[in-house]
């Protein structure tokens, strides 16, 4: 796996917390866990805490529409396509240039993505969708 640099990585609707927390454990980066439910995000403290690595996970109570993204270097969502089309005008204004943001199975409508890849037969999910803030989302992407 490539080895990637320092910076925030923040999960959008994390749920339970499992991509954070497995992205903690291999990565040993900081993560922010975004839920605005109460029940999955206290699941998502507990879960991190028992993985051993509560003290890189942050679970906030906040609805991402509203909670600033602006420290993100990586950003991980697996949310409907429809909620992807809302919140791309607030990753346009609150992305660095740089940033990479990862979308399982519903692409972001307006991106381009810089890569693609497959996921093995071992889920259901099929798609991950790789972006870069200031090249997919530019004019010049499309």
């Amino acid at each position: 796996m490539q080895r990637l640099g320092r910076g925030v990585f923040m999960d959008v609707g994390c749920g339970d917390g499992r991509v954070a927390i497995a992205v903690a454990r291999r990565l040993q980066i900081p993560t922010i866990c975004i839920e605005l439910k109460d029940e999955l995000a206290s699941r998502a403290r507990m879960n991190a805490e028992r993985s051993g690595v509560g003290h890189l996970v942050e679970v906030v109570q906040a609805d991402f529409f509203t909670y600033p993204l602006t420290s993100a270097k990586y950003v991980y969502m697996y949310l409907l396509l429809s909620v992807n089309t809302k919140l791309e005008p607030k990753l346009n204004r609150e992305l660095r240039k740089g940033a990479l943001v990862v979308t399982l199975d519903f692409p972001m409508p307006s991106w381009r993505p810089i890569e693609q890849i497959e996921v093995d037969g071992r889920s259901w999910q099929r798609k991950l969708y790789v972006y870069m803030a200031g090249v997919s989302n530019s004019e010049n992407s499309h």
